[in-house]
């Protein structure tokens, strides 16, 4: 339900905004948080990869770089 009906919605509006590094790893924060309480785990990254659930950071750069905007901020991978 997140990936089909809230995800969409906070897309299209991050879409105008300019994001640095700090903003994309709040929203990456925010959604491994979500995924540890909801399956009740450490690490994120299993449970996010059989759902086939990408952090919004990813999402975020695809993208721009399908709407041809340039995309300047490396996003560090995060280790839980």
């Amino acid at each position: 339900m997140i990936k089909s009906k809230r995800l969409p919605v906070l897309l299209y509006g991050l879409d105008l905004c300019p994001l640095n590094v700090s903003d994309m790893s709040s929203l990456d924060f925010v959604t491994n948080r979500f995924f540890m309480k909801l399956f009740i785990v450490d690490t994120v990254n299993f449970c996010q990869d059989q759902f086939g659930f990408e952090l919004p950071s990813a999402l975020i750069v695809k993208r721009r770089e399908i709407s041809g905007q340039i995309q300047t901020v490396r996003i560090r991978p995060q280790l839980l």
